[in-house]
């Protein structure tokens, strides 16, 4: 099994018969094994446990206080990554709303070429920055912090040869687990204090079921998250601490999709493709078991829920700053060609390795 810093060993690929702590190493194995399959394991043996056949009688705004109420219980110091998506914003409201305290919210703004106002921070400076503001005066003893990830630290983070080996993600830098991958770049790269006496929680995407003769399953993905490697995380809802809120969650998802597609047909991942997804089931999707901020803001053309930010990025630093693309492409341009997985899968709407399936029944 390869090493990492901070390495989970509940979080890890599998391929070959082989264990794999970073994802570039489980690529690269395929690769030379006649691109044998991948397999995604997180907290297998506590998901695989979990009662997937029968919902949870609570409500998913019950389950969620309960999840937050768990996660403060457990920490000296509660760290949450906040951008105003409706991941995090649902997260950040059940915390508010059932009076849990938090030590810090930390929002993040990045640019490649030190555009802090440009479009791939508009999700943070029309959303996530306003809303604390006008909560502030309610929790008063919060800390927030406002990180800008600047082209410089572009520039040092990407003239690193191995910059892949931190991150289970290779979009370019979207968020500081995506652009920073470990605790340690954190701490260099900000003014953030990591260490094991503070707990970083964060918020997954939501679920993706597909639907094969009749049945539902749920497979977890590891672009969901962007923070596997830190040994110190928390997820919120997609966590082997409390896994029934992610099977409450799974069957929101499902009984969606009953309603949109009742004849039973099979579902598959194309569904969920941002670039070809109906806006109505878009909608559906987004609301099932997340909370969106209702603000009336104009984005500007080409911005809509699915925001593509990483591209917003990568336009910026091939247009203005094209010394930091290269190093970014540059690090994988011999890997590239032999990386079945490494980039998204447009057509079928596939983002990520899966893991084993679990069934929720029809």
């Amino acid at each position: 099994m390869s090493d990492v810093d901070d390495f989970n060993p509940n979080v890890f690929w599998t391929t070959g018969g082989e264990k794999y702590g970073r994802k570039i190493d489980a690529l690269l194995a395929s690769s030379q094994n006649g691109n044998a399959h991948i397999a995604f394991n997180y907290y297998s043996n506590s998901f695989k446990d979990a009662n997937w056949i029968d919902e949870p009688t609570e409500t998913f705004k019950e389950l969620a206080a309960e999840r937050a109420r768990m996660v403060r219980g457990t920490s000296r110091y509660l760290r949450l990554w906040y951008s105003g998506g409706a991941d995090s914003h649902t997260m950040l409201l059940t915390f508010l709303l059932n009076d849990i305290y938090i030590d810090e919210i930390v929002m993040v703004r990045a640019s490649p070429i030190d555009d802090f106002g440009g479009e791939a921070n508009k999700e943070t400076n029309l959303r996530s920055v306003p809303f604390i503001q006008s909560i502030q005066h309610t929790i008063p003893k919060t800390k927030i912090s406002l990180v800008d990830i600047t082209a410089a630290q572009y520039m040092d983070h990407y003239k690193s040869n191995e910059w892949y080996l931190e991150t289970p993600n290779f979009d370019f830098g979207d968020d500081p687990g995506i652009l920073l991958g470990s605790r340690k770049n954190i701490e260099k790269y900000t003014d953030l204090i990591m260490n094991n006496d503070i707990v970083e929680v964060s918020a997954a995407d939501k679920p993706r079921l597909i639907r094969k003769d009749e049945l539902f399953w749920a497979p977890i993905m590891d672009s969901q998250f962007s923070y596997l490697y830190w040994a110190n995380s928390k997820e919120f809802f997609t966590t082997p601490e409390f896994p029934k809120l992610h099977v409450k969650q799974c069957h929101e998802l499902a009984r969606i999709l009953r309603k949109r597609y009742p004849n039973g047909e099979d579902i598959d991942h194309s569904i969920y493709n941002g670039l070809t997804i109906d806006p109505a089931f878009k909608k559906e999707w987004y609301h099932c078991c997340r909370q969106v901020i209702n603000y009336d803001i104009d984005f500007g053309k080409g911005w809509e829920l699915l925001s593509p930010k990483c591209q917003w990025r990568a336009n910026e630093a091939m247009d203005k700053n094209p010394d930091l693309f290269k190093y970014y492409k540059g690090g994988l341009r011999e890997l590239h060609p032999q990386l079945p997985h490494y980039w998204k899968d447009i057509k079928s709407g596939i983002d990520g390795i899966m893991s084993a399936a679990y069934c929720i029944g029809k």
